[in-house]
């Protein structure tokens, strides 16, 4: 595993921000992902979806 004391190479190498905005990502996804396992939502859906729910722009 490498490792880099250097923080601004860090910056440049991931080229996503800041390595602070980089964590909180990084907690926002691992969250969310938390909750994907309570929601489940990979399951089918109890009752059928209402017609156009899925629709993009949404039906007029």
């Amino acid at each position: 595993m490498q490792q880099n004391e250097n923080i601004q190479v860090v910056e440049e190498k991931i080229n996503c921000g800041q390595v602070e905005e980089l964590i909180i990502q990084a907690k926002n996804e691992l969250s969310l992902a938390e909750k994907m396992l309570i929601w489940k939502p990979w399951q089918k859906l109890t009752q059928e979806a209402p017609l156009n729910q899925w629709m993009w722009p949404p039906h007029k």
